[in-house]
């Protein structure tokens, strides 16, 4: 009978009260809903909960005791970007994209997800919030990378008329999200998930509390799947990632300057789980073939 500590606290909280919805449950342990649900249904198949009754064996449930794990590396696939991190992104883990317009940054998930199954054969799924599926594949295909979908799921969980028009309640939209991503991540095996752009899904919630909610529970999901995961984000001012800043373990930066006649493309890593990664500016090109930084010191 394999029970670790979210399992002893979802029932602590079951105990208390049967009727506590799922939603309220992720909320308190920081998981997704769907997440939820599903160990619901392991313990009830275990034998644990029967009708939301607590059966107990002889023996009492010990959650096993936290201990340092050593941190494992994702090669990004993006030529340049991994000599600034030790060697690639903390294996598990979510990145925060952000740039404005034109930086690259879908350029960058593409290079991310593709390198992923063809060099390092880690599957992947892009949840696409803002062009069609159709689209992506093209843009990629002009850049020399020939998305195999049987390796990347690309899923897109609402309709335009969804985004643009309808402001359905959070409950149901976050449900659908989740439920989408999820059957993304199953569908490829995926190993590396692109969420692009972030951004649509949480214009839909107005108040900062449900905001600060989903983009944890959105963290806690994807990392739950054992999934790295990069989140893009649009760039307007930079006071509107402060959540998800936070939240997220890897914050990266894209950004442009104007140099006479010339626009200058530069990256910056803001912070990085674990890892003793490059504090300074820089330069990156866009060329046929993708993006390419210069790992300067």
């Amino acid at each position: 009978m394999s029970i670790d500590d979210i399992d002893s606290k979802l029932i602590d909280i079951l105990k208390k009260d049967a009727r506590t919805p799922a939603s309220k449950i992720a909320d308190v342990l920081g998981i997704s809903r769907m997440t939820v649900k599903n160990r619901m249904k392991r313990l009830e198949d275990l034998g644990i909960i029967r009708q939301y009754t607590l059966m107990l064996g002889v023996k009492p449930l010990v959650s096993a005791p936290a201990q340092a794990r050593k941190v494992e590396r994702v090669k990004s696939g993006v030529p340049g970007f991994d000599e600034l991190c030790e060697g690639g992104l903390p294996k598990s883990t979510t990145t925060l994209l952000r740039g404005p317009p034109g930086a690259g940054k879908t350029i960058f998930g593409f290079q991310f997800l593709y390198n992923g199954y063809k060099e390092y054969g880690e599957p992947g799924a892009l949840i696409a919030l803002q062009d069609s599926p159709s689209d992506l594949l093209t843009f990629a295909s002009t850049l020399g990378m020939n998305l195999d979908t049987s390796k990347i799921a690309i899923i897109s969980p609402f309709s335009p008329e969804t985004i643009v028009h309808e402001r359905a309640d959070y409950e149901t939209m976050a449900l659908n999200f989740e439920k989408t991503v999820e059957e993304a991540i199953m569908q490829a095996g995926a190993e590396r998930v692109v969420i692009d752009p972030i951004t649509i899904f949480l214009s839909r919630f107005e108040d900062i509390y449900t905001r600060r909610r989903e983009i944890y529970l959105i963290n806690n999901f994807l990392r739950s799947r054992g999934c790295t995961s990069i989140m893009i984000a649009e760039h307007y001012d930079q006071t509107d990632y402060v959540l998800e800043s936070y939240v997220a373990q890897n914050v990266i930066v894209m950004k442009y300057s104007t140099e006479g006649s010339h626009r200058k493309k530069e990256l910056e890593i803001l912070k990085m789980f674990a890892t003793d990664h490059s504090r300074g500016l820089h330069p990156y090109w866009i060329t046929k073939n993708g993006l390419k930084i210069e790992p300067s010191t």
